[in-house]
């Protein structure tokens, strides 16, 4: 399996690098699928989700208000956004400091649940 890392130029700015992972198979990044499985129920989420990256991107960096930590195993720096507090759609990425993030997956659960869990040790 081919796995390509690029970066989301529509999203990226001089505060925040924003990248997301192509799966050779696929042929979109796991922020286009995420786009693609969630536009139709949940397209309101997906604007204040998106508009929230490219504020951290282009605004103020990456700020801790706007996302949760701790979302996977402790030490794999796996953090979601949210849209807003009564939402439940999360957008899962991978944190490099306060400078680049990588976009993964997406989750529809209530935010008081870790939604990206590992396997258990």
């Amino acid at each position: 399996m081919k796995i390509t890392l690029v970066e989301l130029e529509e999203l990226s700015g001089n505060k925040l690098k924003v990248y997301s992972v192509i799966v050779e198979e696929d042929g979109l990044t796991l922020y286009d699928q995420f786009l693609e499985e969630n536009h139709e129920p949940h397209n309101d989420e997906i604007s204040d989700i998106t508009n929230r990256i490219e504020v951290m991107a282009r605004v103020t960096g990456l700020r801790d208000d706007f996302i949760k930590t701790g979302e996977g195993a402790m030490g794999d720096d796996i953090c979601a956004v949210y849209d807003k507090p009564d939402s439940n759609l999360r957008l899962y990425f991978i944190r490099y400091g306060n400078v680049a993030i990588v976009l993964g997956g997406a989750a529809l659960n209530p935010k008081q649940y870790a939604a990206y869990k590992m396997i258990p040790n």
